[in-house]
């Protein structure tokens, strides 16, 4: 990530924090290991996930297609992040699995106000406290995982280790 966000404040104040996720298609591994790090690390955390993906590029007739794409490519995330709670013995409830959220860019807005570049050489992240404030970038797990204690969004105690 360059820059950052063009605001440091969210609209409103939101239920929980969020952690949100550039990722990119150059780096596609690099970007899901990202996350999943984040995740694991943050297993019980009170926080939501929202993975942004760069699909400016599939606009006009492949929108719908790359939409397809998008929601199967979530629906595997998500059995996944519910395999990984079930197989630490966490709360595995749809309420817990479904905190993390995929969306495509179609026309750039979201990548434009975090003011992160085109398809990144790498994947980034920002948290949005529950007060709507904007916080990174970060590039990596611990990076993420140490801006949410700072916050007081999670204690040690609610982490486990990753792989």
């Amino acid at each position: 990530c360059s820059g950052g966000p063009r605001w440091t404040t969210a609209p409103r104040e939101q239920a929980r924090a969020t952690i949100v996720y550039f990722m990119s298609r150059r780096a596609k591994e690099e970007s899901s290991s990202f996350a999943r790090a984040v995740d694991e690390l943050l297993l019980d955390a009170p926080v939501d996930s929202v993975g942004t993906v760069d699909l400016r590029r599939y606009g006009g007739m492949l929108k719908r297609l790359a939409g397809s794409y998008l929601r199967k490519s979530a629906d595997e995330a998500l059995a996944h992040r519910r395999e990984r709670r079930l197989a630490r013995g966490v709360d595995a409830s749809p309420a817990a699995v479904e905190r993390w959220h995929l969306v495509g860019d179609f026309d750039g807005t979201l990548f434009d106000r975090f003011g992160v570049e085109r398809d990144p050489a790498h994947p980034c992240a920002f948290i949005l406290d529950s007060r709507g404030a904007v916080h990174g970038p970060f590039a990596d797990a611990g990076s993420v995982v140490a801006a949410v204690h700072a916050q007081g969004i999670a204690s040690p105690s609610h982490t486990m280790p990753s792989k």
